[in-house]
Formats: C-alpha cells, sequence, structure tokens
C-alpha cells in the first residue's frame, strides 16, 4: 500500500485525473439523490433499441451508473500504478485522460436520460449537447496523444525557433523550441472530422481543404522563414477563397443602424456539369477577407505561452452552444457544431504543450484554427457578430496594431511588441497570469454571447467594444510615454 501511494504521488496528472473522476461520480450521485424520486418506475435506459417500450427498464438500473464509475476509478488506479512502477509514464498518461473519458461518458449518458423526464435543473440540457461531447474528447485524446510525437518531428526536421538566429521583434523565448504546434491540432481536427462529419456537405468539404492547405502553409512557413508576406497574404486569401466558393458565406450583415446590409445583389450565373451555377460576388469577397482578417488577428494574439488556445477553444465551444439553439430548423447548423466542438477539442489538446513553460509552438499553422472559427461564425446562427465579441480583445488589438504600424510608416504586417500581452508583460504580469486573462476576458465574452441575441448583440459589441478599445488605446499611449 505505501508504494501504491508513493508511486500515485509521483504523478500529478493521476491525482487530477482521479480529482476530476471523483468530482464527476459525486455528480452523479447528487443527480441521482435530488432527481430520483421524481424519475417515473420506468426509463428510456435502451436508446439503441426501436421505439417505444423497447427502449423502457427500471430507473433502478441508473443507480449501477456511479457503481461502473466506481469501478472505472479503481480500474484506472491499479493499470497507472503499474504503468508507473514499470516506468512506462506515457501510457500512465493516456490512461489517465481515458479514465476521465471513461466516467463523463456514463454521467452524460445519465443527463440525457433526466433532462428529458425532470426539471430544475436539467431541464434545459438538450440531447444535442450531449452529442457533441464526443467528437470534443475524441479530438482532444488525438491531439495529446500526438502531441510529443510532433515535437520529435519538429525537432527531427529542424522545424525549430532559435532566438540566437531567428531575430524578431515581438521574440520572447530564450532556447530553442520546436515549431509546428498546428499538427497537434490537425492530427485531432483531421482524423475527429473525418468520423463524425458528413462528406456530402460542400461546405464542409470547403473547411476542411482549407484547414489542410492552412496546416500546409504554416509547416512551410515555419520551416523556411523567409516566406515573403505579402505573396503569403496572397495564398491566404487563396486558400479562403476555397470554403467562400463552396457556400461557407453569409447574404446579410446587421448594423446597429436598423436595416441589414444585403449582400446577395450581384450574382454571376455559369453552367457547369449539366447545371447553373450562381457565385454571390459580394457575399464570397467579404467572406474571403473576413476569413483573413479573423485568420490574422488571431495569429498576432499568439505570443504567450498558453495564451492561443484558451481563446481559440473557448470561442469555439461558445459558437457550438450558439450553432445548436437553431439545429432543429437548421440541419448545417448541427455541422457547424460539430466542427466547433472538434475544433475546441483539438485546440484544448494543444494546451498540454503550448502552456508555460511551453514545449513547442503554435507557429503560423495556428491561422489554420482562425480559418475554422472564422468559417463556423459565418455558418452559425448569429454569423459574424458573435464572433466579434466572443474575439473582441484579439479584434480590437489587431485593429490597433494596424493603425499603429501604418502611423509609423511601416507595413500592417510588420511585427512588433506593441501587443496587449506585451504591455501586461511591461507591467509585470508573468505569462501564465497573462495567458489566464485572456481565457478569463474570452470566456466572459462568451458568456456574454450566448446571452446576447439580434440587435442587442450589436449594441452589446457596440459597448464591450468601446471600452475594450479604450483600455488598448490607452495601453499604447502609456507605452509611448514610457518611452
Amino acid at each position: 500500500m505505501k508504494e501504491l501511494l508513493k508511486n500515485l504521488k509521483s504523478d500529478p496528472k493521476f491525482l487530477i485525473s482521479q480529482t476530476i473522476s471523483l468530482g464527476i461520480l459525486l455528480f452523479s450521485v447528487l443527480t441521482l439523490q435530488l432527481l430520483g424520486k421524481t424519475l417515473p418506475d420506468q426509463v428510456p435506459l435502451f436508446f439503441t433499441r426501436s421505439w417505444g417500450v423497447n427502449q423502457l427498464a427500471s430507473k433502478q438500473f441508473l443507480y449501477l451508473i456511479p457503481a461502473i464509475q466506481l469501478v472505472f476509478s479503481l480500474v484506472h488506479l491499479v493499470i497507472v500504478n503499474e504503468a508507473i512502477r514499470k516506468r512506462k509514464g506515457d501510457y500512465a498518461v493516456i490512461f489517465n485522460y481515458l479514465n476521465v473519458l471513461a466516467v463523463f461518458l456514463p454521467f452524460a449518458f445519465l443527463l440525457r436520460i433526466v433532462s428529458n423526464l425532470t426539471f430544475f435543473p436539467y431541464n434545459r440540457v438538450d440531447a444535442r449537447f450531449i452529442n457533441i461531447i464526443l467528437p470534443f474528447f475524441i479530438s482532444f485524446f488525438i491531439s495529446v496523444f500526438s502531441g510529443k510525437y510532433v515535437i520529435k518531428f519538429a525537432r527531427k526536421l529542424s522545424i525549430v525557433t532559435n532566438p540566437e538566429t531567428d531575430k524578431h521583434p515581438a521574440m520572447l523565448i530564450n532556447s530553442l523550441i520546436p515549431r509546428a504546434g498546428v499538427l497537434i491540432f490537425y492530427a485531432g481536427f483531421i482524423i475527429t472530422s473525418l468520423i463524425f462529419l458528413p462528406l456530402s456537405s460542400k461546405r464542409v468539404v470547403g473547411i476542411l481543404i482549407g484547414v489542410s492547405l492552412m496546416a500546409i502553409l504554416g509547416l512551410l512557413d515555419d520551416k523556411f522563414k523567409d516566406i515573403n508576406r505579402y505573396l503569403r497574404l496572397v495564398v491566404m486569401g487563396g486558400i479562403a477563397a476555397i470554403p467562400s466558393l463552396l457556400g461557407v458565406i453569409i447574404f446579410y450583415l446587421n448594423t446597429p443602424f436598423g436595416d441589414p446590409v444585403k449582400l446577395d445583389s450581384l450574382v454571376f450565373r455559369f453552367e457547369a456539369f449539366s447545371s447553373e451555377h450562381k457565385v454571390y460576388i459580394l457575399a464570397v469577397a467579404f467572406s474571403i477577407l473576413w476569413i483573413l482578417w479573423i485568420m490574422n488577428a488571431l495569429s498576432w494574439s499568439n505570443g504567450i505561452d498558453g495564451q492561443f488556445s484558451g481563446i481559440a477553444g473557448i470561442a469555439a465551444i461558445t459558437i457550438a452552444i450558439l450553432s445548436l439553439r437553431f439545429a432543429k430548423i437548421d440541419q448545417e447548423n448541427i455541422n457547424t457544431a460539430t466542427i466547433s466542438a472538434i475544433t475546441a477539442g483539438a485546440v484544448f489538446g494543444v494546451t498540454p504543450f503550448t502552456w508555460y513553460p511551453q514545449k513547442i509552438l503554435w507557429g503560423f499553422g495556428a491561422t489554420a484554427v482562425g480559418l475554422v472559427l472564422a468559417c463556423t461564425a459565418l455558418l452559425s446562427v448569429s454569423k459574424v457578430a458573435i464572433a466579434s465579441l466572443v474575439l473582441l480583445i484579439p479584434f480590437l488589438d489587431g485593429i490597433v496594431a494596424i493603425i499603429r504600424r501604418i502611423s509609423k510608416g511601416q507595413s500592417p504586417f510588420y511585427g512588433d511588441r506593441e501587443h496587449l500581452h506585451h504591455k501586461l508583460l511591461d507591467m509585470g504580469w508573468s505569462k501564465p497570469q497573462v495567458a489566464l486573462f485572456y481565457w478569463a476576458i474570452t470566456a466572459l465574452l462568451g458568456v456574454v454571447a450566448i446571452a446576447s441575441s439580434g440587435k442587442d448583440t450589436i449594441l452589446t459589441i457596440t459597448t464591450f467594444g468601446g471600452v475594450a478599445g479604450f483600455v488598448i488605446i490607452i495601453f499604447n499611449l502609456f507605452n509611448i510615454k514610457k518611452k
């Protein structure tokens, strides 16, 4: 027993995994204790059977769920102890993640049942939300599992950043670090997408092609580092055109002044493959510009260990939740929610490797994540307004950066050390504190975005944008005076 405790104490990830698992187990027990008496004697336990009485079973079977979760936790304890004893730390890490998934899925199953049969607090839990949990976790685990192999791959091919030779005004590292972190994301994203997304959808195919090409472009830029900025921008525009031409567009823009701006007035028609096709020129042009903007704005907010994952992951979760609000009306929203959940899982799967002190950099391939978020924002119910709100800080920081660079006579694509996260570091904040600040602000804006709708969203964006823009400008003015 002493050896067991010693082994387990030596693995902090085991303690975290078991704490999360026991917390989920506790929620399962509390759910049954609080709501068990309100459940009917027969509950729909067997979802895979034909609709009707064949799905029903005694509610007493629900009490097996906490027992199953406890068994998973005990088995996990034994397996991890054996892995540590045999010095198989990599296997221990994998089983730590699998344990959380194994304990969570029965809890999700329990929620699916009680959400349809009881009232507060689970009457708002929709089965559609539970259905995107599995893609989230699968993409997360694939990314986590592939992380160490990507790091080895990047080192082997010398896809690295060396602060002594790779000079950049915004350089914040002091030792050689591999790049190509996008490959960790891409592994989780593309594999899970091919499993859960319908390839019969042109929009889905357009997004997958766009992400793949941006990941390749990012790797090339990370490897060779001397690709001309303007040539790179042109290539990015061509890649952004692919999902846009395949239907990732919007036909109107809401404004705070009343009537929306219509983007479907200019149409180019042509015949191909024995059928007529339409290209909405203004809508496609706006989509391309929007995707380019989000890719670059997010890339500029990728300067601190762990910063980018929080911004992108929380934004993806927000879009997923909002897309499911009207999933019964538009099947495409289910695809959008699934893509967003997969994106969030894959992004958070990169976090263990990019959190302080980071083991790998996202690199320019982080723009691939920006492409997904830009596309899902266009396809989601609330369109670009929601993405503009949840990504408000990178959005405004990017605008201020462009104005600042142009006012200095520099190219708007010229790198500098003047972004908001640099200002916070100059004020004495640590890298983890800056990263957590971005996580917290993005989460707050995500909650506000979910609570807002329609014209209220435009008003909210205007209000928050004014406050955030004022703060960022003050930071810049303070920095100028300090110099």
